[in-house]
């Protein structure tokens, strides 16, 4: 395999991960399965990784492509998005996500994909910057933190500090979450500004 391929092919492990994520939570939610959470936690930490590590070769071995470009952003908001969306929903499990949450994650990630699309289509740069990665670096604390509750709660052994802190990182996550929007769309803003003054 050539060293190009190796970021674009974590990047394609990440989407894979992120259904095997939630085919272990399916799982523990219709037999309470605590082990089916114990996998789902085990692979969506493992996906998370994947995404510093390709990004880090990507830039190291100066193997950047569009395909990564494209894809390895997406591959994060479906990790995030979908896993935060399952733990909104379970009716079996008090995971700490709620709907409002994830609706704020939901509302930040269209809105800065839509303006990525805008703005990349008049030809200006709309690359992560860092209040993006520290975001996704607390979203990739929080919804685990979440997660290893439903793998402790079953058996009693969760002391009432686990979920007050679980429940202060979800909450610092999604205002995190949303504020981390605002350079991205003040960003698109002035380049949207100056493309129309050069036109």
């Amino acid at each position: 395999m050539k060293r190009a391929q190796i970021p674009n092919l974590l990047t394609v492990m990440r989407l894979v991960m992120t259904v095997l994520v939630l085919a272990g939570l399916e799982v523990a939610e219709q037999t309470g399965w605590a082990s089916a959470v114990w996998v789902a936690l085990g692979l969506f930490v493992v996906a998370a990784l994947t995404d510093a590590l390709d990004g880090y070769l990507a830039r190291r071995w100066d193997v950047v492509s569009r395909f990564g470009r494209i894809v390895d952003p997406l591959a994060d908001k479906l990790l995030i998005l979908a896993t935060a969306g399952y733990l909104a929903a379970s009716s079996s499990y008090d995971t700490g996500v709620t709907a409002w949450m994830l609706a704020v994650l939901l509302i930040r990630e269209l809105l800065v994909t839509g303006l990525r699309g805008v703005v990349e289509s008049t030809g200006g740069d709309f690359s992560a910057q860092w209040s993006g990665k520290w975001k996704m670096i607390l979203q990739s604390v929080a919804i685990p933190w979440a997660m290893l509750g439903m793998g402790l709660d079953p058996e009693g052994v969760s002391p009432g500090w686990f979920f007050v802190v679980r429940d202060g990182l979800l909450i610092t996550m999604a205002i995190i979450t949303l504020i981390s929007g605002w350079p991205y769309v003040s960003g698109a803003a002035r380049m949207l500004r100056t493309s129309g003054q050069a036109g």
